[in-house]
């Protein structure tokens, strides 16, 4: 949840459900800070109102990745903060990257996402309330694969994603088209990966890697 106010952290008295602003705790308030928040917003088709409560600036926005810089404004906020509401329409049920910035230069420092029931039926809810009341929406957050290659025909790069790759992580074992007479690979994940054989079967280049 996106439910902080760094002013009742730095007095450790916080109402019910506020926290902290993520990796500060208690001991502030503190000035000159920015946050940024990912994650899979699950939404309904149709028009969407959320609530918003921000000290200081913020921008909300969805696109195509997480990190799309053409991705749709949603809701922004570019000085001393907005208190009220935006409204923005889905076309489909689905879930929608989003990536939430949020700074504080200083004096009060908050920040509260809520989203509203337009009929009225049911109070604002929290974004991704653990408590699931009505209405909520639920936000997922992103995980990063076990592994992941990349190529490039440059061993200097710039080095891309092979989506097409077939990672088998049980036997930690990566197959892959090869793809013209030179390419460099590097493997990327949660972890430090080595490789630790290469081979050709046939069309496909075959790694082996271990952590």
């Amino acid at each position: 949840m996106m439910n902080w106010d760094d002013n009742q952290c730095a007095t450790a008295t916080l109402d019910p459900g506020v926290t902290c602003v993520p990796g500060l705790e208690t001991g502030g308030p503190y000035n000159n800070i920015a946050t940024e928040t990912s994650g899979y917003m699950q939404l309904a088709a149709g028009v969407h109102r959320f609530v918003v409560n921000s000290d200081d600036g913020f921008q909300l926005r969805s696109g195509t990745s997480i990190e799309d810089p053409t991705a749709t404004v949603l809701g922004f906020s570019d000085g001393d903060g907005l208190s009220g509401t935006f409204d923005f329409n889905v076309q489909a049920d689905g879930l929608y990257p989003m990536r939430n910035l949020w700074y504080e230069n200083g004096g009060y420092a908050d920040y509260h996402l809520s989203s509203r029931d337009l009929s009225g039926a049911n109070p604002d809810a929290l974004l991704n309330d653990p408590g699931n009341p009505a209405g909520v929406v639920q936000v997922f957050l992103p995980t990063q694969p076990e592994v992941l290659l990349y190529g490039s025909s440059s061993v200097t790069g710039p080095y891309a994603l092979i989506s097409t790759a077939t990672i088998d992580t049980a036997n930690k074992k990566i197959t892959v088209a090869q793809s013209g007479a030179r390419q460099f690979y590097r493997l990327s994940g949660a972890q430090q990966a080595t490789i630790t054989n290469v081979s050709r079967q046939g069309g496909n280049i075959v790694f082996n890697y271990h952590f």
